[in-house]
C-alpha cells in the first residue's frame, strides 16, 4: 500500500477512531500505560480518558540495598499531579494506578521478599498517601528469570506478599494489578506464568496485565509482534488448560485476565539488530522511503521493507487499525493500550544481536537464524537454506522447513541420503517407547491439544519417556516433520511417521 500525502494511508484509516474521543467501541476493561520518555502519551491519555478504565503511569521502582532492613521506592520525581487533575477534570475519570517495578539482583530479591512487611508498608504509604486509585506491580517475570518460583520458600513468600498487599489495598478501596508474562511463552526460554498460579492469585488481584507482545523479538527474528495464533494459544490455555485434569477457569480469573496489545512497532535488521518504533518514527520512515505496506496473513500484522544508507535491509512491523481490530475481536479484555503509541520498557531501545543469514540471490528474503550451530528458523528459498542448515555440523543434510510470511511447507526428506538411514534408525529406536513418548508429550504443560510442541518440550518429554535422544537423532526426526511458523513440531505427525517407517521397513524385510 502506497501512502498518500500528507499522512500515510494506514494512519489516515485510524482517524475515524481518533476524531471522536468520547465514543467507546470496546466494552471490556481497558488499562493504558504511559511512560515519562514519551510525552505524547500523557496528552493522549487525557484526550482519550473516556475510553479508558485505568491508566498506569510508569513512575516507580522498588529497590533493596544489601543489608538494609527496609526497601526503598524511587520515582517520586516523575509524579505529575497536574496531569492527574486533567484526567479527572470532568468527573471521576479513569483509575490512576502507577506501575511499580522491582529492580533488584537475585540475592536482593530474596532479602526483599523476607522484608515483605516493610515492602507492603512502603507501597501502602506511597499509593494511599498520594491519593492513587491503586497500583500495578511488575515483578513476576523477574521472579521467573532468577528461578525463584521453583524454590518452595521463595514461592511461599511471593504468594504471602501478594495476598497481604491486596488486603491492605482493598481495605483502603484501592486496586491491585499484576503485570505478568504470557501463559504460553514465545519460546521455552522466556518467562511465563503458570495457569494454576494465575487462578490461585485471581482472588487477590483485580487484573492481570498479560504481556502478549514482543513475540518475534524474543525469538530473535523478524516477524509479527504478536501473531494471532500465539495469542489464541494463550487464550486457549487460559480457558481450557493443558489437559483433561486441569480445573475449570473460575469466573473471577476470567474477568481478571487482560490481554496485552502493543501500540509500538519494531524496526528489525540482520545487520543492526532491532529498535523500537513509535508513531513519530514510523511517519518519518514512511515519508522518507515510501514503502509498500504488506500484510502477513499468518500473524495478521502489517510490515514494510526499506534499505538504510548503508544498504542494510530493514523490516518494520507496526500495529495498524486492521491488526488492532482483529485482536480486539479476539480479546476478552485489553491492557497495555499504549497511549501515544510508545515503547513500554525503557531498555527496548537497546539493540539485540543474533546470527542471521540472507540469500545472495534473493537479498530481500530473511532466510535464517543460527543459534549455537543449529538453524531454528528459515523463511527464504530452498537453495540458501541448504547452504545454511547446520553448516557447522552436518553440511550434507537437506534444508529445514521453508517458512515464508504466508505459508509453511513440510521439511524435505531425501530419497537417497545418509539422513534417511538415520531417520529410519531413530524411528526403530523410538517405536517401542512410542506410547510413553506420546503420553509424555500430552503431559507437557506447553503442548497444544492439536499436537504442537516446542523443541525443548519434546526433548523433555522424550527424557520422561525413557528415551535418550542425541541432538543429531532429534534433528533426523525434526527434518522429516512439518513445523509451524512458531517453530514447533507436531507429535501426532511424529506418531504417524514412526509407525509408517517401522511398518514399511517390516514389509520390505518380509519381501526380501
Amino acid at each position: 500500500m502506497i501512502h498518500a500525502d500528507p499522512a500515510p494511508l494506514p494512519l489516515q484509516k485510524g482517524r475515524e477512531y481518533y476524531s471522536d474521543t468520547t465514543v467507546r467501541r470496546f466494552k471490556g476493561f481497558v488499562l493504558a500505560y504511559v511512560t515519562p520518555w514519551n510525552k505524547a502519551g500523557y496528552d493522549n491519555a487525557v484526550r482519550f480518558r473516556h475510553k479508558l478504565d485505568a491508566v498506569s503511569p510508569v513512575w516507580f521502582q522498588i529497590k533493596q540495598a544489601k543489608d538494609e532492613p527496609r526497601p526503598t521506592i524511587t520515582g517520586e520525581h516523575d509524579v505529575n499531579q497536574t496531569w492527574i487533575e486533567e484526567l479527572r477534570q470532568d468527573g471521576a475519570g479513569p483509575l490512576v494506578v502507577p506501575r511499580f517495578i522491582i529492580e533488584a539482583k537475585p540475592e536482593e530479591q530474596l532479602q526483599l521478599m523476607r522484608n515483605g512487611r516493610e515492602l507492603i508498608e512502603e507501597l501502602g504509604t506511597t499509593v494511599i498517601g498520594s491519593g492513587f486509585d491503586g497500583m500495578v506491580l511488575e515483578a513476576w517475570s523477574g521472579w521467573v528469570s532468577i528461578n525463584g518460583l521453583a524454590h518452595p520458600q521463595f514461592r511461599q513468600l511471593v504468594f504471602e506478599l501478594i495476598a497481604a498487599l491486596s488486603k491492605v489495598l482493598r481495605e483502603n478501596n484501592k486496586k491491585l494489578f499484576l503485570a505478568v508474562p504470557p501463559l504460553y511463552p514465545a519460546n521455552e526460554k522466556t518467562p511465563w506464568i503458570d495457569r494454576a498460579d494465575f487462578i490461585e492469585m485471581s482472588q487477590h488481584v483485580d487484573g492481570f496485565s498479560s504481556m502478549t507482545y514482543d513475540y518475534s523479538l524474543t525469538n530473535g527474528r523478524s516477524g509479527p509482534n504478536a501473531p494471532t495464533p500465539w495469542i489464541n494459544n494463550n487464550l486457549q490455555l487460559l480457558e481450557k488448560g493443558s489437559g483433561e485434569g486441569d480445573p475449570a477457569l473460575p469466573d473471577e480469573a476470567r474477568r481478571a485476565f487482560l490481554m496485552g496489545i502493543a501500540f509500538y512497532g519494531w524496526d528489525m535488521s540482520a545487520r543492526t539488530g532491532a529498535a523500537a518504533v513509535t508513531v513519530d518514527g514510523l511517519v518519518k520512515l514512511l515519508n522518507k522511503h515510501d514503502p509498500e505496506l504488506q500484510w502477513e496473513e499468518h500473524g495478521e500484522e502489517h510490515f514494510f521493507e526499506y534499505k538504510d544508507k548503508t544498504g542494510a535491509e530493514h523490516h518494520v512491523w507496526y500495529p495498524t487499525p486492521r491488526s488492532v481490530e482483529l485482536r480486539i475481536q479476539t480479546a476478552p479484555g485489553i491492557p497495555n493500550y499504549q497511549e501515544g503509541i510508545f515503547t513500554y520498557k525503557g531498555n527496548r531501545q537497546a539493540p539485540w544481536k543474533s546470527e542471521q543469514t540472507h540469500s545472495y540471490s534473493h537479498p530481500k528474503e530473511y532466510t535464517g537464524r543460527i543459534l549455537n550451530g543449529s538453524l531454528v528458523h528459515t523463511g527464504g528459498n530452498t537453495e540458501m537454506a541448504m547452504t545454511t542448515h547446520h553448516t557447522l555440523e552436518r553440511p550434507q543434510f537437506p534444508p529445514g522447513t521453508i517458512r515464508a510470511p504466508n505459508f509453511t511447507q513440510p521439511q524435505y526428506v531425501p530419497t537417497e541420503d545418509p539422513a534417511l538411514d538415520e531417520l529410519h534408525a531413530v524411528a526403530h529406536a523410538i517405536s517401542p517407547q512410542l506410547p510413553a513418548l506420546l503420553e509424555a508429550c500430552r503431559a507437557y504443560h506447553l503442548h497444544s491439544p492439536d499436537g504442537w510442541i516446542t523443541t525443548g518440550g519434546f526433548m523433555s518429554a522424550a527424557r520422561n519417556a525413557g528415551l535418550q535422544l542425541s541432538r543429531a537423532e532429534f534433528l533426523a526426526l525434526e527434518r522429516a516433520l512439518t513445523k509451524d511458523t512458531m517453530g514447533r513440531v507436531n507429535y501426532l505427525q511424529l506418531e504417524a511417521l514412526v509407525t509408517a517407517i517401522v511398518a514399511g521397513d517390516g514389509a520390505a524385510a518380509g519381501e526380501a
